[in-house]
Order: C-alpha cells, then structure tokens, then sequence
C-alpha cells in the first residue's frame, strides 16, 4: 500500500523591518571602510558577536567594535 502525503501549509516569514535597515547601514559601512583600506571583520565571522557588528583592525593600534542596535520593540526612535 501506498502512503499519503499530507502537505502542510507553509507559515508565511515576517520581514523584520529593523533588520532590513541594520542590513543596508551595515553594508555602507563595509563599504565606505574597505575604500578606506581599513581592514574590518564582520560579527557572523566573530564568536559571540552579532550578525549586526563590525570589528575594524588595527584603527591607531586598536580594534574598534561597531555594534548596530535599534530601539526595543514597539519604538522606532531612541528620542521618546
């Protein structure tokens, strides 16, 4: 005998509009600091780091970490 096949629906994603602009402002900087020839490592590269951060090597013999946040939830703005 045969089995049946039961599809189940698929549960539709949400775009999360805050990682959205994490995601663009974060490749502006990539990209402004790579024409400045500053060597940078990305957080999905670093343990324990977020997608959303940028370690930037040897800035004037320090790294620097950049750490993109956005407000919690249900705030658009750091300002209210």
């Amino acid at each position: 005998m045969g089995r049946k096949v039961i599809h189940m629906a698929q549960k539709e994603r949400k775009v999360d509009p805050k990682a959205v602009v994490k995601d663009l402002v974060l490749a502006e900087l990539e990209a402004y600091f790579a024409t400045k020839g500053v060597e940078f490592v990305t957080g999905s590269d670093i343990e324990g780091c977020t997608k959303h951060t940028l370690v930037l090597k040897d800035v004037d013999g320090f790294d620097v970490k950049v750490v993109l946040t956005t407000p919690k939830a249900g705030k658009s703005t750091y300002l209210d």
